[in-house]
């Protein structure tokens, strides 16, 4: 990671085992995704390819802690391999202080989307293992 007082780029490098994702190698290389999501608020990050085909997989959802009020869990999408991102997408903004996130994401068989994440309701309470169950 490279950090800056403005904004975070992340590179963000996919170990992926024997499939090849288009857009992620060069001359039989596998490169990173150069994506900027904003103040360093916004970290840790996971990134999952969506999809049911390596040939196919050009949606990616990337996941965060939230760290600035309202404190919370987003996500961002990509629908061409991580060259460009949409909007930001509020999953949670009700947490109770800065200390959340470190998300981790899977996908359903029927397409939906579950992230489980480090979270908390209060800043003077215990912290838990929160889940949310959300459509791309």
């Amino acid at each position: 990671m490279r950090f800056n007082p403005v904004d975070i780029r992340i590179n963000l490098i996919l170990e992926v085992f024997p499939m090849k994702v288009p857009g992620l190698f060069k001359d039989g290389q596998m490169t990173g995704l150069d994506m900027s999501i904003g103040h360093s608020n916004q970290i840790p990050p996971v990134l999952l390819g969506l999809g049911d085909s390596a040939d196919r997989l050009s949606l990616f959802a990337l996941v965060y802690g939230y760290r600035q009020e309202p404190f919370g869990i987003r996500a961002r999408m990509s629908s061409d391999q991580g060259h460009t991102w949409g909007p930001e997408l509020v999953l949670r903004d009700d947490g109770g202080c800065w200390d959340l996130g470190y998300p981790r994401t899977v996908q359903r068989k029927d397409g939906k989307l579950v992230s489980i994440y480090y979270f908390n309701d209060d800043k003077d309470q215990e912290r838990y293992i929160g889940a949310t169950i959300w459509e791309p």
